[in-house]
């Protein structure tokens, strides 16, 4: 956010502009109200401080997680019909389960 008021109390019938920046990885997507009213879609955002003013700042994850295979290593061939596959998967905030269709 900038600026970062850090917690700090704004005035009331004061104008203020913040603007919000994505981390790595993620997007911006909009801002909404304290009901969850759509305001606006761009960063920047020009507000005049209301009584319990809530404004939400929203972003999306835009990183694809990723999956490598292990074993069974590339043209490795098996009789049996079932056999383990390992592999190793990551993302930029965290895997919670991997699934095999």
């Amino acid at each position: 956010m900038s600026p970062n008021d850090n917690g700090a109390l704004l005035a009331i019938n004061e104008n203020y502009t913040m603007t919000a920046y994505a981390a790595w990885g993620f997007a911006f997507t909009n801002w909404t109200g304290g009901s969850g009213t759509l305001l606006t879609n761009r960063a920047t955002l020009h507000f005049t401080m209301k009584t319990n003013l809530a404004l939400t700042a929203n972003f999306v994850d835009v990183t694809k997680p990723t999956v490598t295979i292990v074993t069974p290593t590339s043209n490795q061939q098996w009789t049996n019909a079932g056999f383990t596959v390992t592999g190793k998967a990551g993302d930029n905030v965290g895997v919670g389960a991997v699934y095999i269709h």
